[in-house]
């Protein structure tokens, strides 16, 4: 079984899909989220540890689960999500033309919106590079840089960190952006690199929530 989010666009799947499938039986049946897609076999209770029988529900994409835990599952709501990637959606009753539909919000909703791909990652990379992925004080460190970042000025001292460390899907598709920094000095440290990419970070965001709010404005 599988959600609309995960699946289809709708609860039932589209004929011609269906016409192409070798066997329709291989195709999930589609339900909400919060349906049953049955109980706990035997075999996997005994592998977690739990009994056999429980029920188990569909589930959902983990966009659409973070809008239902936000509390924005109606039109005119809006999430951004931090994660990895930097991800804003709203939600609509129809589907905007020019929108990027990122899933159905059953029942009957779109999630629509634009994503910063490693957008959200990427004081985790800075961090990386100071000091290696086993830091075992990355929150340390982090509250260090984060200190010293508040003190340096808005605007990095000229220093510009353009954030696609994964090439670019939102607002728009550039398979070839790269990620860079710019207008850097010999007396720049890893304070002002580190708010340069806090900043390059924030202006992924707002112009993804951009790209979002240019084909629909939330009542």
């Amino acid at each position: 079984a599988t959600a609309p989010s995960s699946g289809p666009a709708a609860l039932q799947w589209d004929a011609a899909l269906l016409a192409r499938a070798s066997a329709e039986s291989l195709v999930p049946r589609s339900g909400l989220p919060w349906s049953l897609a049955g109980s706990l076999t035997p075999s996997a209770a005994h592998a977690l540890g739990l009994r056999a029988g429980i029920p188990v529900a569909i589930g959902a994409h983990d966009g659409v689960c973070a809008n239902y835990g936000a509390g924005a599952a109606f039109p005119g709501a809006w999430v951004i999500t931090l994660g990895t990637n930097a991800v804003v959606r709203a939600v609509t009753a129809d589907h905007p033309p020019g929108a990027n539909r990122f899933y159905t919000m059953p029942p009957g909703r779109h999630a629509i919106g634009a994503s910063g791909v490693m957008v959200g990652r990427s004081p985790d990379w800075f961090l990386d590079l100071l000091y290696g992925r086993d830091d075992r004080a990355r929150a340390r460190h982090l509250q260090q840089l984060d200190r010293a970042a508040d003190a340096v000025p808005v605007g990095a001292d000229g220093v510009r960190f353009l954030p696609f460390l994964n090439a670019q899907i939102a607002p728009r598709v550039r398979g070839g952006a790269r990620a860079l920094f710019h207008g850097m000095r010999a007396e720049h440290g890893r304070d002002v690199l580190y708010r340069a990419v806090l900043e390059g970070a924030a202006c992924a965001v707002v112009e993804s929530t951009k790209a979002a709010s240019d084909v629909y404005a939330p009542v």
